[in-house]
């Protein structure tokens, strides 16, 4: 059982640093493409993007991970609660697609279409959250771990492209992740989303998550925040 453990283990942490690597190539590429300013739109984007992203989520990728780890049958539709959660994701990412250039505080065409690229894939990123977080709490985490390597891959493919290139490189690198989101959906048992607007229920199950999230982007983002003010 330990071994099986160090095993998963193993295999999302290479994950999760390739994915790293692969956003730390492309923001170099970036920087060498159109200078700091570039980056710091980057930067800038994908914070508010993120953070827009947990708000929206309402803390639920945080919860599915403990209510799949627990055994004992959860007290609301979960494919409910993931159709409400893919809906307001969806909804926040639609409206900052149009807002990015205002984000991004700029005004060259190349950039603000760097910034809309940006969004789609922090976005699509933010879609796989809730079934990669399910399949960790049932201890499985293969596809998230194949997510972020094929992710990965394509963010250092493209990293010494335009900025159209890495623009359409970021969305796909998160569309890779979608990709198989939903193919960890699909082998999840009362996974699959069922299409409703947000219940009562669903704000009642989420939001005491809620906090996790925003704190942990706050820490994760304090040296941006302050750079913004």
């Amino acid at each position: 059982m330990v071994r099986d453990l160090l095993r998963r283990s193993s295999a999302l942490w290479f994950g999760i640093g390739v994915h790293k690597v692969g956003v730390l190539v492309f923001s170099f590429g970036l920087g060498k493409a159109m200078g700091a300013r570039a980056v710091g739109v980057m930067a800038a984007v994908l914070a508010s993007s993120w953070l827009v992203g947990t708000l929206a989520g309402l803390g639920l990728t945080d919860r599915i991970l403990f209510v799949m780890a627990r055994e004992d049958t959860p007290a609301i539709d979960e494919r409910t609660v993931h159709g409400s959660y893919i809906g307001l994701v969806m909804l926040a990412h639609a409206l900052l697609f149009f807002g990015a250039p205002m984000l991004g505080g700029v005004d060259d065409p190349q950039l603000s279409w760097l910034a809309r690229g940006l969004v789609v894939g922090a976005g699509l990123q933010a879609l796989a959250a809730y079934p990669f977080c399910a399949r960790r709490g049932l201890g499985h985490t293969r596809h998230e771990s194949l997510g972020l390597v094929v992710a990965g891959a394509v963010l250092l493919a493209v990293s010494q492209g335009s900025v159209a290139v890495m623009a359409l490189g970021w969305a796909a690198a998160g569309g890779v992740q979608a990709v198989f989101g939903a193919i960890a959906t699909r082998a999840t048992p009362r996974l699959w989303p069922r299409w409703a607007t947000p219940s009562a229920h669903t704000l009642r199950a989420g939001l005491p998550w809620l906090g996790f999230g925003v704190g942990a982007w706050l820490i994760g983002n304090a040296d941006i925040l302050l750079a913004r003010l």
